[in-house]
């Protein structure tokens, strides 16, 4: 095999030539492999300038840095709000119709939400997590704008995701000591 010629490479080693080339100063992160795996689409139905282009990219890498959520996680926030902004400038059919399926779909995600960290979890310790996610989330701005959105803030891989991470990093835990009233 020669890895300089990409026909004679398996699809695992072009994926992986594409992520690193063999210089650590040019190598792409997550951020950059989730937007450049739906590119075409979203800025060519988006029809977002550069300006714009770079600003959703330094958004993304903002939550990416600052909130140091697992990649897997990461990876569906972008591509959950990239199909957001999709289906912003798709043409719809009956608005009245699509703000019902919107506000039913938000609905049973909570439901569907609440249900597996319930499961999880157990009732009392759910909704702390979720306050403690919801914290969390506050806590980072650029993550907070992107999750404002609906359907993007209430899918349940998502919310579930930053729960574990919150959970598994002990995250937004409120110490007893300072939360105490001085007598």
């Amino acid at each position: 095999m020669d890895p300089t010629n990409p026909v004679t490479l398996t699809p695992e080693e072009r994926a992986g030539a594409k992520l690193y080339d063999g210089n650590a100063a040019k190598q792409v992160g997550i951020v950059d492999t989730a937007i450049e795996s739906r590119s075409a689409e979203l800025w060519g139905e988006t029809g977002a300038n550069t300006a714009q282009r770079e600003q959703l990219r330094n958004t993304y890498s903002a939550i990416e840095a600052s909130s140091r959520l697992p990649s897997a996680v990461l990876v569906r926030i972008i591509d959950q709000d990239i199909n957001v902004r999709l289906a912003a400038v798709r043409p719809v059919g009956d608005p009245d119709a699509a703000k019902h399926d919107l506000a039913t779909r938000i609905a049973e995600s909570n439901t569907e939400t609440r249900r597996a960290l319930r499961d999880q979890y157990g009732a009392k310790e759910a909704e702390e997590l979720l306050e403690r996610a919801s914290r969390f989330v506050a806590a980072t701005p650029a993550l907070a704008q992107i999750l404002a959105n609906p359907l993007v803030g209430s899918d349940p891989a998502i919310v579930q995701g930053i729960v574990s991470y919150v959970f598994s990093n002990g995250l937004g835990r409120v110490n007893p000591r300072s939360s105490k009233r001085k007598e």
